[in-house]
């Protein structure tokens, strides 16, 4: 289901090998009450091998944004 209420600051992440996390910040653009589920898929990077896997539902109570770190 695509929801046009929240997204992304930022489309495109790209990290270096041995950075640590990156920073990601997720926008609530209309500043509604809600859970998102942000989770992380495998691309060229495999979770548990190249990074620590990110699956947690964000609650947002009328907030612009919010910042995780993967």
């Amino acid at each position: 289901m695509k929801n046009e209420n929240f997204g992304f600051s930022c489309l495109h992440y790209s990290v270096a090998e041995g950075i640590g996390k990156i920073e990601i910040e997720i926008l609530n653009k209309r500043r509604q009450t809600a859970d998102v589920l942000v989770k992380t898929y495998d691309g060229d990077a495999v979770g548990g091998d190249d990074y620590v896997p990110f699956n947690e539902v964000i609650s947002f109570r009328g907030e612009k944004s919010r910042t995780i770190m993967i």
